[in-house]
């Protein structure tokens, strides 16, 4: 992938995220397996929560590396019902609320043991390699950047006009 560009492709299955996610790790893995397999794992979760979550049929995935590989762009997006709407019957009272519950761990809309943490994840990892993660639903965004030597840093913003669906990007670099 070098400066390459895997443009923005649909999904319409979990398979479909997977191998997706796969090719990408193939392509990353060369230049940095840390980064491959936590961007193999980010995809799948996401590409699934979409499929699992947002009430349309299929989501969107890109991902580019730069700096001679050594960061990982990403993004996976739908124009479903966003996070509000399925996390609603967990507590959550707006869309700035709604993310702040996606992010926690353990916190899932199935309501299954042992699901809810994808998103902790991803973001802990990212911000651990000085990357970040940012995720948009309705009119809220709530973003973790990570910084050397320090806590990440949370920036939550909230809009006039709301976005259909969910947008989660980031970066992960070299740690």
């Amino acid at each position: 992938m070098g400066r390459a560009l895997l443009e923005l492709r649909t999904f319409e299955s979990v398979r479909e995220a997977e191998a997706l996610a796969e090719h990408l790790h193939g392509i990353v893995e060369s230049n940095n397996k840390r980064n491959a397999d936590l961007l193999y794992k980010a995809l799948c979760e996401t590409g699934a929560n979409v499929l699992d979550h947002s009430r349309v049929r299929h989501g969107y995935l890109m991902a580019q590396m730069t700096h001679g590989g050594d960061l990982v762009h990403f993004a996976v997006g739908d124009a479903g019902v966003g996070m509000l709407a399925t996390l609603r019957e967990l507590g959550a009272v707006d869309d700035s609320s709604a993310l702040d519950l996606a992010s926690a761990t353990g916190v899932s809309a199935t309501r299954q043991r042992g699901r809810g943490n994808g998103l902790r994840d991803l973001a802990d990892q990212a911000t651990r390699s000085r990357g970040e993660v940012t995720v948009q639903s309705g009119s809220a965004t709530r973003s973790e950047r990570g910084r050397t030597g320090a806590a990440p840093q949370i920036t939550r913003r909230s809009f006039a006009h709301a976005i259909h669906g969910t947008l989660i990007s980031g970066s992960l670099g070299a740690a």
